[in-house]
């Protein structure tokens, strides 16, 4: 038995959805390239840029669109891309042992930026799960007499899954793209409060929640 020779097709591929990133992480790849001594390539759907500073100064410093793209020395065909767009974060590279090393290296780095309620935030399953509570919620009539907590508690989750639809598409939009500056000088208000607005939410549904269901255990 032998382990199978890799393709030079096969590659290894990981998405992030939408994720601020700043200059400080962008230096730590390029860093992390030159560490491995591949060549960066700074590029965007036109235009190749020799530098950082040439990407600020004709891209300005804020931009949706960026792709890295770092190759070995002696080869043409394989490589490490990280490719950011509006939609998100993709990072790719051709199996070769050490690209593998970097790329496993570069995902950790995007992967730490990530806050820990970002898994939270997606529009389209908070608005699904919203519609449907709304289609399928019983009518007043349909409630037993001394069960009317049920409905106020399916009220409850339908307002909880707009409100998070809401905060969703907020933090999305406010994390599409690279901010080549560094974080303290841009941190806006969801920077500053995001976490915090997420945990108030949280808790508060669940205060909810444990009173309704508290008063229906206690017959209040």
């Amino acid at each position: 038995m032998k382990p199978k020779k890799s393709s030079s097709f096969s590659r290894l591929r990981f998405r992030f959805p939408p994720l601020r990133l700043y200059r400080p992480d962008i230096e730590e790849i390029i860093h992390i390239a030159e560490g491995g001594e591949l060549i960066v390539k700074l590029s965007d759907d036109s235009y190749d840029f020799e530098s950082l500073d040439d990407l600020i100064e004709n891209r300005g410093k804020r931009i949706k669109k960026l792709n890295i793209n770092l190759v070995p020395k002696d080869s043409a065909y394989e490589y490490v891309t990280i490719d950011v767009d509006t939609d998100g974060i993709t990072i790719t590279a051709t199996k070769n042992e050490k690209l593998a090393l970097i790329w496993h290296e570069i995902k950790e780095v995007i992967g730490n930026k990530q806050p820990w309620y970002a898994r939270f935030m997606r529009p389209f399953s908070w608005g699904a799960g919203g519609i449907l509570l709304l289609v399928l919620a019983p009518k007043r009539e349909q409630i037993q007499v001394g069960s009317e907590w049920t409905l106020h508690l399916w009220v409850g989750l339908m307002l909880l899954c707009f409100l998070m639809y809401g905060l969703s598409g907020l933090y999305l939009f406010k994390s599409k793209g690279i901010y080549l500056q560094r974080e303290h000088e841009i941190e806006g208000f969801w920077g500053r409060y995001g976490e915090k607005i997420v945990l108030l939410v949280i808790g508060t549904v669940l205060g909810v929640a444990g009173k309704v269901i508290a008063d229906r255990l206690t017959g209040k």
